[in-house]
């Protein structure tokens, strides 16, 4: 199967050989991976849609878009749930520092 598809167009590029292939498909297998796993930390449950549609090109909730943009969204969630971690870690201190006040 890879040699078969070593010997199409895929993404508008020719493919040299079957490793190169093999990069790409894991790429977007990482991608799609690192994005659940950001998506469900962040949102406590998994996304509605999520497909490789093959070509370097994923489905992410009804939005087609190329495993580059993904990487993007992806990055942009992990930012947003570091400040979810931040903001949960500092309403904890201003707990604390209020309970250790003396009464």
């Amino acid at each position: 199967m890879v040699i078969l598809i070593a010997r199409q167009i895929i993404g508008g590029e020719w493919f040299e050989n079957e490793v190169e292939i093999l990069e790409t498909d894991l790429r977007v297998a990482k991608a799609m991976a690192r994005y659940q796993n950001i998506y469900i930390s962040l949102y406590g449950r998994h996304p509605r849609e999520l497909r490789d549609l093959g070509n370097t090109w994923v489905l992410v909730n009804g939005a087609r878009m190329p495993v580059g943009e993904l990487e993007n969204l992806t990055d942009e969630l992990q930012k947003e749930y570091q400040q979810v971690l931040a903001n949960k870690r500092n309403l904890v201190k201003k707990l604390l520092n209020w309970f250790s006040k003396p009464g």
